[in-house]
Parts: structure tokens; C-alpha cells; sequence
């Protein structure tokens, strides 16, 4: 598919008629069209999603398309026509794709009154135009998939990263020249599809036991259904769960970048916590230190008369003058017997009787001695209980000043973080949503495993049935080249199947090693361009043996969209021959253009010059709509490939001209 031309009737800000002629000569396969910003560049990439598939993304009134200029100029009751046709080449023939909008002033108001269906138109051999009937929108969506479209009509400074497309598995495919084995795999079908080619064949078969065989019959299409049904269920929740599973994965890619404040988040919530037992520790000491201090109050000051009485008690020179071991009961006996121990006699209130009565007295009174002994025991105990009560009382206060003090630094700590992480993302969320993925991958997963489980049970039963239904068929000549027919058409069907999955996997490793070798052209770097199954591009960096995904800039991906691209252009454009054993088949598809819109914004003037060479080369035909600062440094590198070059002249914020420069 080549883009002829291009006409604008009164489309945002280009009023009246606009006509643009593309260049899709091989030498000079390149289409300039230069304005700064403002000016309309945009405008014209939407005027063709606009007309391809009725989307455009203007920020501002987006569904009113009609020049602002004419629509103030409308009287009431007056009509004006927006329109854009797009004349393209495709597979030797020409097209013509229509898409009208009528406005209306009323009241004072303009409004959308009609949109007109679109028209396709195409010349046929003797040049006369034929309309295309027959769902134009869907044969516009074959020859180049709205998926897609974002790659061909490329807004280098709106288009999301290729990284983050939902799957286009089926719309590269289509591209590459595979959707045609895979409506001829539809198209045989299965002998329980009563409108494929196999089904057919089924139908046309004699039965013995016209009964038993109609119930066979049934039950295996009611096989059939529950097949498709649960493939269907299959599709629907492989989808939901690689929903979850993209999701993860940009959640895994959130949280790595965002480790650090992370960490610190865990910090505060952990500091918090340690705070809330500190002050719970901090109650309990307080009670204790009141307990304490209620209990030690008199004994503190108590304490230096204790000190000092025992000081006094020290210097005192006392002398216990009694008899050891002698006791009251003892003297008294000998004062009853009158004679002493030592055999004189003792005789009442002799001296020897008065002074042991003196004895008796010093052993059963009072004595001084004792008295003034057990005082300093009681004030030694004493004072060495109050001590250690006195000591116990400081180490409590001084863990109350600690937990003070603890708790005041995690207050300044948690402080410092939250002044850190004030403006960044709250991870826990994130965390929390990613558990949530991980959760529903498992169900899914889980779903998944049960239903093909389900599957192979079914299959099991419809091949029983099957074999149940050869038996009551007849072998007649006729069913014998029924049978040779099923026979051949499932041959084919498994051949062309076989081939499907060699040539998607061949397409793709082609399509990597050219995105790579379009990205090495124009990045300079060890990193190389990674394509999975379902065409989603990742850039990796080889460590020895080892492959990394080490993060992009805005920049790098920008350089790896126009590789992406370009491999997607240059691969269509060429002959894909399939070999499946002896055989061959020509999945060769269209050539397809890229029209970009500012290609070379926030690029440096080395990546401009890459890209201006690269491109034309790559794509076989080339439109770029261009501020006139950039292309001062394409220049040099697209002059010699360029066959059109235009100049958007604005007259105002709601209109503007295009001119056609003839110094090429």
C-alpha cells in the first residue's frame, strides 16, 4: 500500500481545499512538509486516522472538525462539508477512501448534522471507478490493521512506547502475510463445522443406521460446541491473566526504580512502631519510678542521719565487761546455796552475795551493750536496703531519659523521611496492588489448568463418538471418495498448519535481526532489541553470557519505536517465500509507507543524521511532516531521495495553507 494523495476540504484549521501529491518514486521515495509548531503538522497525520479508521486525538474540541474560520462565517440554516479523501496504490491497484461530515448552523450554533458512510472506490481495468460495497471499513482494517496504525502514522511526540501496546500478535501477522494461511485454516475447518470444506464432506456421507448416527452426530457437535466453548473461556482468561501479567510487570518495574523509597517507607512505618512500645515502656516506667518514689521517700531522707549515727556509733569505745556463757539462773542457785563454786561461803548481803547480784543484774536488765549493737545491725540493714532501692530508683529514671531520648530521635528520623519521600510515590500501594496481581495470575492460572483438563475430556469423548460413527457408516464407492477427500483436505489442513507455525517463528526472528540491524545504524551502544511472541520489544545488554534489561531514556526508546517500525515496513515490502517439505508458498505482502509527524523532535543532531539515512532506505515511501529547525540537519542526508517538498503557511490559530516548493 503506497499513499497517492492526499485532499482536505475544510478540516480544522486548512479551509477550503487542500491538496497534497505524495512522491513514491524508488529513487526519490520522500515527501517533506515543513512548519513549526501550531501550524498543522498533526492535523494532517490525523486527517488520515480520521479517514482510515474515524479516530483522531486533538486536545482540543476534538469532535468538532470543521474550520472554526468558516463555521463563524455560516449564516443560519446554511451547511458546510468537512471531508478527507486519501487515494492510495495497493496490489496494483487504485483506491479511493471517502470520509464526510456534514455541519449545520442553528440557532447560532454549528453542530455535526450527518456523517456520511464511508465510500471506497477503486478503477478497474478499463479505468472507471467502482464502489467498493461490500464492508470497507473491515478491507481497511485487512490491508493495514488499526493496531498497527500508530506504527504508520507515526506522532513521534504523542505514540506510547511500543513496550506498553496491548498484544499485536494478529495485526503483525496480517501484515506479514500469515492471516491468509490462517483463513485458509478457518476455511477447511473440521468435520463438525457443517460450513467448512471438512464439514462438508461429513455431511455428504450415507449411514448405515440413518437414527443411531443422527445421535452421534449430535452428541459430537454438542462436543464440538463445549470445545469451543471452553477454547473460547481459554482466549478470554489467558487474556485476563496476561492483563495482570503486564500490570505486574510495569509494578515490579515501579518498585525497582523506587527501592529506595521503598525502604524508607518501611523505615517510618517500622520506626513508628518502635515508637508506640517505647511510649507503652515509657508509661510503664513512669509508674514504677511513682511506685518507687512513694516507697523511698521517707528512707531518702532518712539516709545521711543514718549515716551519720553510724559514723557517731563507730567512735565509741564500748566494752562488754560480763561473763561469757553465764547466766541468771546459774548465780541465783549459787545465791540459794549460800556456797560459790570455788567452795567459800556466801552469805546474804555480803559483799560476794551483792556483787553477784550486780552480775545478775548486768545479765537480765537492759544492757547498753546490746542495746547500742543491735542499733547499729538494724541501721546497717537499713541503710544498705535504702541504698539499693536508691540505686534501682536512678536506673529507672535514667531508662525513662533513654526512652525519652529514643523516641525523640525517631520523631527527627521519621521527619527526615517524610521530608524525603513528601512528593514520591507511596510504594505500599503498589505493593499492595502487586500481591493482588499475583493473586489473580494464580486464579487464572488455576482456571486455565482446570479448563483444559475439561478440554481433553471433551476431545476424548468426540473422538469415542467418531470412532462410533465410522463404524455405522457404509463402505460404499461413494463414501470410500468422500472419505478420500476428508482424508486429503486433513492432510492439507495439518500441513498448512505445521507451515503456519514455522513461518510465524521464521517471520519473527527476521523482523528481531532486522529491528536490530535498523537499531544499530542508528544507536550507538552495545545494547540489542528483544521481540517476544507477542511482538512486545524490550532493549537488552549482554554481560558475558548474561542478558539484562538495564532501562531506557525517553530518547533511547524514541530510537527503538523507529526500529521497531522501519523493521516492520522493510520486512512487508519484501518477497516471504514459506518451504513446508518439497514445497513452497508465497506469504509475500504490500509495500507501506511511514508518515510521521515530527520525527526528529528532542533528537540530537547525530540521531537526526541516522535516522535521515536510514529511513528512506527501510521504507518505500517516506512522508514526514518537519520543523524547519530540524530539517536544516536532515537536509544534508534526504535531498537527493526527496520527489515532494511543501511549506505550511499559517495565517492564523485557525487557519492555515499548504504550498507546494518547486526547488528540488
Amino acid at each position: 500500500m503506497l499513499i497517492k494523495s492526499l485532499k482536505l476540504k475544510n478540516f480544522r484549521q486548512f479551509k477550503g481545499d487542500i491538496n497534497i501529491n505524495f512522491s513514491y518514486d524508488p529513487q526519490k521515495n520522500v515527501t517533506i512538509i515543513l512548519g513549526d509548531n501550531t501550524y498543522g503538522k498533526t492535523t494532517l497525520l490525523q486527517a488520515f486516522s480520521w479517514c482510515f479508521y474515524k479516530t483522531v486525538n486533538f486536545d482540543h474540541n476534538p469532535k468538532f472538525l470543521l474550520n472554526y474560520e468558516l463555521s463563524e462565517e455560516m449564516l443560519n440554516g446554511s451547511t458546510n462539508i468537512v471531508s478527507v479523501e486519501i487515494i492510495i496504490i495497493h496490489e496494483n491497484t487504485e483506491y479511493g477512501i471517502i470520509r464526510k461530515q456534514e455541519y449545520k448552523k442553528i440557532n447560532g450554533k454549528t453542530v455535526l448534522v450527518n456523517e456520511f458512510p464511508l465510500k471506497v472506490w477503486y478503477k478497474n481495468e478499463t479505468g472507471n471507478q467502482v464502489s467498493l460495497d461490500d464492508s470497507p471499513e473491515t478491507w481497511i482494517n485487512d490491508i493495514l490493521p488499526k493496531d498497527l496504525s500508530t506504527y504508520f502514522f507515526f506522532d513521534t511526540e504523542r505514540v506510547n512506547s511500543i513496550s506498553h501496546k496491548e498484544n499485536v500478535t494478529e495485526a503483525v501477522k496480517g501484515l506479514l502475510g500469515l492471516s491468509a494461511l490462517s483463513k485458509t485454516i478457518e476455511h477447511l475447518g473440521t468435520k463438525n463445522r457443517r460450513d467448512s470444506v471438512i464439514g462438508k464432506f461429513q455431511q455428504e456421507l450415507d449411514t448405515d443406521n440413518e437414527q443411531d448416527s443422527a445421535e452421534i452426530e449430535q452428541k459430537i457437535q454438542d462436543n464440538e460446541l463445549k470445545l469451543q466453548n471452553i477454547d473460547e473461556q481459554i482466549k478470554e482468561t489467558k487474556k485476563n491473566k496476561e492483563k495482570y501479567e503486564n500490570r505486574k510487570e510495569e509494578l515490579d518495574k515501579i518498585i525497582h526504580a523506587n527501592a529506595d523509597t521503598k525502604r524508607m517507607q518501611e523505615d517510618e512505618k517500622r520506626l513508628e512502631n518502635e515508637i508506640k512500645n517505647n511510649e507503652k515502656n515509657l508509661e510503664e516506667n513512669k509508674t514504677e519510678i511513682y511506685n518507687y518514689f512513694h516507697r523511698l521517700t521517707k528512707a531518702y531522707f532518712e539516709k545521711p542521719l543514718m549515716k551519720e549515727s553510724l559514723s557517731y556509733i563507730n567512735t565509741l569505745n564500748l566494752k562488754d565487761d560480763r561473763i561469757s556463757g553465764l547466766s541468771e539462773h546459774i548465780l541465783r542457785k549459787i545465791l540459794d546455796r549460800g556456797i560459790c563454786i570455788c567452795g567459800n561461803s556466801v552469805k546474804k548481803d555480803s559483799s560476794e552475795y551483792n556483787y553477784i547480784l550486780k552480775e545478775i543484774q548486768k545479765i537480765s536488765g537492759d544492757n547498753l551493750y546490746d542495746e547500742i549493737k543491735k542499733f547499729k545491725y538494724e541501721l546497717e540493714i537499713r541503710e544498705k536496703n535504702i541504698y539499693a532501692n536508691i540505686e534501682e530508683f536512678e536506673k529507672k529514671y535514667e531508662n525513662r531519659l533513654r526512652l525519652q531520648k529514643n523516641i525523640e530521635d525517631k520523631i527527627c528520623r521519621i521527619e527526615e523521611i517524610r521530608k524525603t519521600i513528601r512528593d514520591k510515590d507511596d510504594m505500599r500501594k503498589y505493593e499492595f496492588e502487586r500481591d493482588e496481581c499475583r493473586s489473580k495470575i494464580r486464579y487464572l492460572q488455576e482456571k486455565i489448568d482446570i479448563l483444559k483438563e475439561n478440554k481433553g475430556k471433551c476431545e476424548k469423548s468426540k473422538e469415542i463418538l467418531e470412532k462410533q460413527q465410522s463404524k455405522l457408516i457404509s463402505k460404499t464407492d461413494h463414501n470410500r471418495k468422500i472419505y478420500r477427500y476428508i482424508n486429503y483436505a486433513e492432510a492439507l489442513l495439518e500441513w498448512i498448519e505445521e507451515n503456519q507455525k514455522e513461518k510465524a517463528k521464521e517471520i519473527k526472528e527476521r523482523l528481531e535481526k532486522k529491528v536490530n540491524d535498523i537499531f544499530n545504524q542508528i544507536y550507538s551502544g552495545e545494547r540489542i532489541v528483544k521481540i517476544d511472541d507477542k511482538y512486545k520489544v524490550n532493549l537488552i545488554t549482554k554481560v558475558l553470557d548474561n542478558e539484562y534489561d538495564t532501562g531506557k531514556s525517553e530518547g533511547l526508546d524514541r530510537v527503538k519505536n523507529f526500529a521497531f517500525i522501519g523493521g516492520l515496513v522493510s520486512l512487508a515490502k519484501e518477497k516471504i517465500v514459506s518451504k513446508a517439505g518439497d514445497d513452497f508458498i508465497d506469504l509475500s505482502s504490500e509495500p507501506y509507507p511511514l508518515v510521521m509527524d515530527a520525527p526528529f523532535s528532542n533528537a540530537d543532531e547525530g540521531h537526526t543524521a541516522k535516522i535521515s539515512k536510514v529511513l528512506p532506505d527501510v521504507a518505500e515511501q517516506v512522508i514526514m511532516f518537519v520543523m524547519q529547525k530540524d530539517y536544516k540537519y536532515a537536509e544534508a542526508y534526504l535531498e537527493k531521495r526527496i520527489g515532494r517538498k511543501y511549506k505550511l503557511e499559517k495565517y492564523s490559530e485557525i487557519k492555515t495553507s499548504l504550498i507546494e516548493l518547486n526547488n528540488l
